[in-house]
């Protein structure tokens, strides 16, 4: 590859590094980069077509096209990136000078650094690494361009300067790592001044209608990851990650109306923040690590939650139906937090039901209806009307939903004057709203207090790092019912949502992304903190290191030690004692003489990788045409000697002729031209024939 077309590909793989930034931080789509590669393409062939004026109108007419795009269309950000698009393309097609490649370098270089504010992806890190070995093998070649142009005939190797780049890069990072570990980062950046302080910006809220879940649940974005301090096999299907607690209802949505909370006092010592006085007898604990992304400000957890720790200098606050939440100056950042729940099987939960009053601050709260249509209370009671017990009316209320009616993500009933009316007699299908609804509406109708829980349901297991990856689409509604001797219950009346499992490689690849997706946020997330935490591990590694290496010193002393004693009080035949002891030198000498012969070897073979990367190409294919002919040089023979001799032997001039050009290139600092190159090719193919 001659040394233009080398640069300018890496001129096109540098602009093709800032576009995937892009796509990876989907500010562009993949069929924009698509129409934009498409368009680019032909560049490489129509270099230079653009003449000066064209140049000069089509920029003034995207500066027309752009204030069109800032102010109707994209906004500031996507109508940036619009802009140097069409302004890269335009200089693809009439770069020629310096200035047109050095804007093409910075335009990829605004790329990365637009998407570096809207991303902290994977896929941005892979975009970022491909970025910075292709900016320094870019500006390699920059640097050699002018020397180049001067002399078109010198000999130029694309590989070598991808292994200079390839080292340079290696070195960059090597430098910045610790750097960055030293260093730690702030979550404002330019792109979100405008955030607020605990925003929720999932949908995951106080106050959802009949049919916005459906719209969470066709997303299939990551929400938050949880790792488990317990076996997998000991985990429960059907366990859920509880958010949101929701006590009012007013025919179309769900509400939180307890407005007032109280902020959990974080014990100093210990930096937990607890929220149960104690775990009952009848519940095993479940701890979890949380992972959340930046979308919400509620605390999730398992069951009945006993308490929190690891929010940093975050507040947490409880409200009257039990919901947490936390307080946090840095809300877009991903949140790590670590739960213990107390965890009672539920059916030594409907088994510890009684017959009782239910108390009058639950009635009170957890049997509020608006104005319903009659069918629905009468539909209640029809279902239970043989069954006198509360608890056996809650579970056939359960198992009508879960078998009587369908799934679908689709909101039939949404458009409804009435959607639960609409849902329980007209079309009888939708997703977990609808029938978390039905059957906590029927509940009150039927003088049981109930109330709907949003969260998540327990997700899907990465092997590769042992957690649960819970995404959007695993959003959900349930109920919980309260009796007597058991207090809240869990009841959910969704039936399967029969939808298709993915194929296994898929699901492989993809835990496998998630899980270096995480590595790398929480790379990305290194504040002062963590960063704390990481250097006190390290400390510690460091002391249990040390205390190790001097632990094995003194027992290594003790064994040497008890050894020399047993010789001294040797009382046995001299002549094994004297045996031993030869045996151990000729061992010990066998093994030092083995190790320096690997060692020469070794140094011989990089010494030869050394030598045979200062050949020129033409002299190593001389070179391993003579091997293939049995020829090798002798450690006392010169390259002069050895051609000489070879060339005797195959009864041709041309080893010799090649050599003298070799040495004129490197000991005479003589360049080979290309009409010298093209004459060495002729005479190796001549070789080459005569064999």
């Amino acid at each position: 590859m001659s040394f233009d077309k080398a640069f300018d590909l890496s001129i096109y793989l540098l602009l093709l590094s800032g576009l995937g930034a892009l796509l990876a931080s989907s500010l562009i789509g993949v069929p924009l980069g698509l129409l934009f590669l498409a368009a680019a393409l032909p560049s490489w062939k129509y270099q230079g077509s653009l003449s000066t004026f064209k140049q000069y109108f089509l920029l003034s007419l995207l500066s027309l096209v752009f204030v069109a795009d800032l102010v109707l269309v994209s906004g500031l950000v996507l109508g940036l990136v619009h802009l140097l698009l069409a302004i890269s393309l335009v200089k693809l097609y009439s770069r020629g000078e310096d200035r047109d490649y050095l804007l093409l370098c910075a335009i990829s270089f605004s790329f990365v650094l637009i998407a570096s504010s809207h991303t902290i992806s994977v896929l941005f890190l892979l975009s970022l690494l491909s970025f910075l070995f292709f900016a320094v093998l870019t500006f390699l070649l920059l640097e050699s361009r002018r020397a180049y142009q001067r002399t078109r005939n010198a000999e130029f190797s694309f590989a070598g300067y991808s292994q200079l780049a390839l080292a340079m890069t290696g070195l960059i990072l090597l430098i910045s790592v610790p750097i960055f570990l030293v260093v730690p980062r702030q979550a404002l950046g330019l792109f979100r001044l405008g955030d607020q302080m605990g925003g929720n910006l999932s949908g995951f809220s106080t106050h959802v209608n009949l049919g916005d879940l459906g719209r969470i649940i066709s997303n299939r974005s990551v929400f938050l990851r949880v790792r488990l301090e317990a076996p997998r096999e000991s985990v429960p299907a059907d366990l859920k990650w509880r958010g949101v607690v929701l006590d009012h209802y007013d025919g179309k949505s769900w509400s939180n109306r307890q407005e007032s909370h109280r902020y959990v006092e974080r014990n100093r010592s210990t930096g937990i923040f607890p929220i149960r006085p104690h775990r009952r007898e009848t519940e095993w604990n479940l701890r979890q690590h949380y992972h959340v992304e930046p979308s919400s400000n509620v605390i999730f957890g398992a069951a009945r939650i006993l308490q929190v720790s690891g929010l940093g200098r975050g507040l947490l606050r409880e409200d009257q139906n039990g919901s947490l939440s936390f307080l946090w100056t840095r809300a877009r950042d991903a949140v790590t937090y670590t739960v213990d729940s107390g965890i009672t099987p539920r059916r030594r939960k409907l088994q510890s039901v009684t017959v009782g009053p239910i108390d009058a601050r639950i009635a009170g709260r957890y049997l509020q209806l608006p104005q319903l249509d009659s069918a629905i209370p009468e539909l209640a009671r029809r279902l239970t009307a043989a069954e006198p017990a509360r608890l056996g009316k809650a579970l056939i209320l359960e198992n009508y939903l879960r078998t009587q009616f369908g799934y679908t993500l689709d909101n039939p009933s949404g458009g409804s004057a009435d959607p639960l009316a609409h849902f329980l007699f007209t079309s009888r299908a939708g997703h977990c709203e609808y029938y978390a609804t039905a059957m906590a509406v029927m509940l009150r109708a039927l003088g049981i207090p109930s109330r709907v829980i949003n969260g998540f349901r327990r997700g899907e297991f990465n092997e590769w790092s042992d957690y649960y990856i819970v995404r959007q689409s695993d959003a959900h509604s349930w109920v919980e019912a309260y009796f007597s001797g058991a207090g809240w219950i869990e009841f959910d009346p969704t039936p399967p949502s029969g939808e298709a499992e993915s194929y296994r490689v898929t699901r492989v690849i993809s835990q496998l992304v998630d899980a270096i997706d995480l590595f790398w946020n929480q790379v990305v997330t290194f504040d002062r903190f963590k960063q704390m935490g990481f250097f006190l591990s390290v400390a510690s590694s460091v002391r249990s290191g040390r205390e190790w290496i001097m632990q094995g010193l003194d027992r290594f002393q003790s064994s040497l030690t008890a050894w020399w004693q047993r010789l001294r009080d040797w009382d046995g035949p001299r002549w094994r004692l004297i045996g031993f002891f030869l045996v151990l030198i000729v061992s010990v000498t066998g093994i030092v003489y083995v190790l320096w012969r690997l060692l020469r070897i070794l140094q011989g073979w990089l010494r030869q990788r050394r030598e045979a990367r200062l050949l020129p190409a033409y002299y190593r294919d001389l070179l391993r045409l003579l091997k293939s002919r049995g020829f090798v040089r002798r450690p006392e023979e010169t390259p002069l000697e050895f051609a000489q001799r070879s060339g005797a032997l195959a009864h041709s001039p041309i080893p010799a002729r090649i050599t003298r050009i070799y040495y004129s290139q490197r000991f005479g600092n003589q360049p080979v031209h290309s009409r010298q190159l093209s004459q060495i090719r002729q005479w190796l193919h001549l070789l080459r024939a005569q064999g």
